[in-house]
This record gives structure tokens, sequence and C-alpha cells, in this order.
């Protein structure tokens, strides 16, 4: 009876979680509401205390994910933003756990609710699309959404709200993380006597490979294909026996994460310059200038993050300079978690990954329950390399409201996996070792860099007052000005100690260069950000603003030198020339008809002749 009575607990704790959360998703306007519907099973658990509770090795973890979201509210400059997105998080921890609470008697059903929810998200996806507009890099994929276009009843349906959260790269990436565990049930059920289970995980499957085509999503595909080819290293006889090895077990996924830390930045310095247009999202060098650009605002905030959902003002406001709203997420996962949540944020959520990942088992004689646990093991150890392999070039599970739900979901599928008296957490002395040499690191480190990470740390507080004030409204649609300098004092002292530390820190010197160009105080203005500059060449905000900073000085030449690669330059110089007559400045607005003149393309013909 206590079985069956844990069985069908988990299943309504599974469903109840997973309404919460895509209810939230879809109606940001509940706020917290939704989660009193996931919060029923933890509830009920205080009055039956037969209702099962799993406790992890991963639960502390996930509590320190959870404080890293909860300083990223408190660092965000739109706390109404930031609260919801920190709900859908909470929404995925519970999500987490009732998965880890899942008896192996639920294992299938579980796996097929979520192709379900992947077949959910791809029949909104090509709901929602106007295909008309839509653009394939395949023909036979644009033939194929024209076709659907035409069969879509009254044209696109949903708002502009829902076409951007069914996104094609994210509905290509929440199919591609789903495929393997679909395919492993369609495995699984082919051995079975009911045959409408079979049938129903190959008409999910069959679906979401259809959703992951028309995305034509090229991460995303590449992705799958990697995953899927583990998989198949998984199950085969003669490569299965490698993957019990904790070297592969940990080293693929970590060195995939290393890939998605390293190579933007890397490929950033080598391919990306600044002469692509800001508005182009859709080339590779300008994905991985948005990548480069963004391991920069990572270094502003390393301890509290810039907040949850801040990307959008942060990127605009400090990396292009410019007051309205362009790009909503890096492209690329990691960077995304680490610049909202900091790198204690990042390294927690790479944390509960590999320590999932390590606890997986393959070989029908290496798991309880033989073949069968190896398959479900495989099926999310290939979403897990497909997860972290797309997560390079973009992010479907944090970005966005609806791809969060899926944040810790296979930590919380590996969990299931696992016997219950393997799930304790022990304290062995090559653990107790381990956390001591890492404390003694940690101390070392703090001693032998102990002003540059003290001036890190009040630069990183005063670029959080900094953006909370500057970006309250954001976007204005105006360029930024300092009426009431009394505002950004404190933020100002917090910068003056940092550089007291350490004079060349690089986010003190360019903000407080910032904060003076808002006072048109531009003399002053000029020497932290010539340190700035010193320091980071490549950092675009930098550069653009010292550009800026030489007009106002009237020293063309050296402004021409650094803003010539800015595509964007001209046309903001000539709103400059109105703006500035606007506010009773003729002079600067002359200025400002030099650079024009200096920056059309006529006058760098000439200059390159």
């Amino acid at each position: 009876m206590f079985a069956a009575d844990a069985k069908r607990f988990a299943l309504v704790e599974f469903y109840l979680v997973a309404a919460a959360c895509l209810v939230m998703a879809l109606a940001p306007e509940l706020g917290w509401g939704p989660l009193l519907l996931a919060a029923i099973p933890w509830f009920a658990r205080l009055f039956w205390a037969r209702l099962p509770f799993r406790k992890t090795y991963l639960d502390l973890p996930l509590l320190l994910f959870v404080l890293t979201a909860f300083i990223g509210v408190w660092a965000a400059y739109n706390a109404e933003t930031a609260l919801h997105k920190f709900y859908l998080i909470l929404g995925a921890v519970l999500f987490f756990y009732s998965l880890a609470n899942q008896p192996e008697a639920n294992r299938w059903i579980i796996v097929l609710s979520l192709g379900g929810f992947g077949a959910l998200t791809t029949a909104i996806f090509l709901w929602v699309t106007d295909w008309g507009q839509f653009q394939a890099d395949l023909g036979l994929i644009q033939a194929a959404g024209r076709l659907l276009g035409h069969l879509q009843p009254g044209g696109a349906g949903g708002g502009e709200t829902l076409r951007k959260m069914f996104s094609a790269n994210m509905a290509g990436g929440v199919d591609a993380l789903l495929l393997p565990l679909t395919a492993a049930a369609a495995l699984h059920f082919r051995g079975e006597q009911a045959k409408s289970r079979l049938y129903l995980s190959l008409a999910l499957l069959i679906f979401l490979a259809f959703g992951l085509l028309l995305s034509s999503s090229r991460a995303a595909w590449g992705a799958t294909l990697l995953g899927l080819a583990v998989l198949g290293g998984w199950l085969h006889p003669k490569t299965a026996p490698h993957f019990s090895r904790k070297l592969v077990l940990l080293g693929v996924p970590a060195a995939l994460i290393l890939l998605g830390l390293l190579l933007p930045p890397a490929l950033a310095a080598t391919f990306s310059t600044p002469a692509s247009p800001v508005t182009e999202v859709s080339s590779f060098a300008s994905r991985i200038r948005i990548a480069g650009d963004t391991v920069f605002l990572i270094g502003d905030f390393p301890f509290t993050g810039g907040g949850l959902g801040s990307f959008p003002g942060l990127y605009s406001q400090y990396m292009l300079v410019i007051p309205y709203f362009i790009y909503s997420y890096s492209h690329n996962f990691y960077l995304d978690l680490a610049l909202e949540q900091g790198i204690a944020g990042l390294a927690l959520w790479v944390g509960i990954t590999l320590l999932a990942a390590a606890r997986l088992k393959s070989g029908p004689g290496r798991a309880p329950g033989g073949r069968e646990s190896s398959l479900v093991s495989g099926a999310i150890y290939a979403s897990l390399v497909i997860l972290l392999t797309h997560g390079i070039a973009d992010d479907p599970v944090y970005a966005g409201s609806w791809g969060l739900i899926l944040l810790f979901a296979l930590p919380g599928l590996a969990v299931s996996t696992i016997p219950e008296s393997e799930l304790a957490f022990v304290k062995s002395k090559a653990v107790l070792a381990g956390g001591a040499l890492l404390a003694v690191i940690a101390l070392g480190a703090g001693v032998v860099f102990f002003n540059p990470l003290r001036a890190a740390w009040q630069a990183d507080l005063g670029a959080v007052r900094m953006s909370r004030l500057q970006l309250a409204n954001w976007p204005t649609g105006e360029w930024e000005t300092v009426e009431d300098a009394r505002q950004y004092a404190p933020t100002a002292a917090d910068f003056e100690r940092a550089l007291e530390a350490n004079p060349a820190n690089r986010t003190a010197n360019y903000r407080l260069g910032l904060i003076r160009m808002g006072e048109q105080n531009f003399q002053d203005a000029v020497p932290y950000l010539e340190r700035a500059y010193a320091v980071s060449p490549g950092h675009r905000g930098v550069r653009k603003t010292l550009g800026y900073c030489y007009v106002w000085l009237g020293e063309f030449d050296r402004a021409e030198a650094l803003l010539q690669a800015f595509p964007e330059a001209r046309p903001e110089m000539e709103a400059y020339r109105w703006w500035w007559q606007t506010q009773g400045r003729d002079d600067l607005s002359a200025k400002a008809g030099t650079m024009v003149e200096r920056l059309s393309p006529t006058s760098q013909i000439q200059s390159e002749q």
C-alpha cells in the first residue's frame, strides 16, 4: 500500500510543480502565486510522515544557488523582472525534487511526460511563428515554413511576447535536449506489451525531430548529433564500459563547460571587430562579439552578478552605449548565468551538474535494474551533452522563462536513478582533504591578490549602485545625463575606494569616466577612460565612450582613430548635433557636426588613399 501511495504521490507532485512553472512562465502577472500549487506536496509531507522525501547530496549546492539568485534580485535594476525570474528558479529547484523523488516504477511515465513538454513547446512554436517572415538556413526548410504559414488559420497566433518566448532558438534547444530521453522511451517500450506507449513515444520523437528541423538552429542540430552519438556509444557493448569510468563521465561535460567559457572570448579576440552593425546577430562574428563583450560585463560584477534578467540594459548601456533595447541575452548559457548570478552562481550550477553526471552508471551489469537503468542513464548523459554543447552558442534554459523549468531537470533525473542507500554524501577522507586543499588555495589567493580582490569588490558594489540608478526606467530612448551629482556620490565613493586599492581597475575607471561624462565634465573624464582603455582596449563601451569624449573636447584626430570602426558612430553624431542644440550647447553641436563629416564614407575613403 505504501509503495502504491508513494508512486501516485510522486506523480501528482511532478505534475503540480510542472503546471506551476508553466503557468508562471506564461502569466508573470500572477507573481509567486503559482508556487503555492507547487508547494502543496511539501505541506502534505508535514501531516503525513509516510510520504517519501529524498535527501540528496545536491541539497546544499542547490540551496546556495538559490541564495545567489536572491542576491541577483537585490542587484537587478528591474526588481519586477528579477523577482519573476527568481520565482521561476525556485520552480526549477522544486522541479528537481519532483524528479529526484520519483520511484523506479514512474521512470518511463516521467520521461514520456518530458517528451510531452517538448511537444507542447514545438506546437506553440509552430503556432506563433510568422512563417511568412521566417528565415531558414536551408531552402527546403524555408519552403516547409511557407507551407505551414498557409496552413495556419488566420495567420500566426499569439502576440509578440509569445513569439519572443517561443523563438526558434528556444524551441530547437528544448527539442534537442529532450530527444535522447524520448528516444530511450521508444527503445524501452519496444519490448513492452502495451504498444500504445510505444506509438506515443515514437510520435513524440518524430514531432520533436520535426520541431528541431523547422527551428533551423544549426547549433542545436550539431549538439543533437553529438548527443545521439554519445547515447549510441553508451548502449553499444564494446564502448559502454568506457562510460563507467569517472574520467569519461566527468571529463566530457567538464571539457564542454570549459569550451563554453573560454572559446567565445578567444574567438572574439580573433574574429570579431566593432565594424559589424550592433543590430546584427545572425552571423558567427556578431554572436562571438556579443559573447566576448559579455565577458567584460561579467568582470564588472564578479561577486554579486549584475542581477536576474539584467542583461538587456547592462549590455546596451555599458557595452554598446545606447539607450534602447537590442539583445535580451548573450547567446551563451554559461556567460548569461555568470553575468546574472555572479561567478559563484555559475560555479554552483557546474558543480551540481558534474556531481550528477559522476553518479550515472552504464552497462547492463553495472547498474541496479540492468539494461533499463543503463538506458535511462545513457539518455540523461546524452541530453546533458546536448545541453552543454548547445549552451556554447545559445541559451534555451536560462535566458527565457519557458525553458527555465529544465535548469535542474537532468540532475533531478540522475538522482532518481540512484538507490536510496547511495544517496547520502559520504564525508570520506578524500573529500575532506579536497575541501581543505581548496580552502588553502582560496586563502592563499586572497592573501596574494588582496588589493585587486578588494578593488574588484568595491567596484562590483559601485557598478550595482550605478546600474540601479541609471537603468531604473530603462529603456528611456535618451542619452544619460547627471542632473544631480549628489545622487552619484555613494557610487563614485565606491569606485574611488576601488582605485585606492588598485588604480588599474577597469570597472572603476570606466564608470567614473561615465559619471564625469554625464556631468559634462569631459576634461576630468578623459584620464579615467584612458586608464580603462589601456587595461582593456577591446572593451567596446570604453573605446566608444573615450572616442566621444575626445569629440566633445575637440580632439578630432584621436576621436576618429577610435570611432571610425563603429558603424553607428556617424548616425549617432548626427543625432547628437540636434540633441546638443536642444540642450543649449551650440558649441558641442558644432563639434558633433564636424565629426559627422570626418566619419562620412567619403572622408574615410580619402583617408585610406
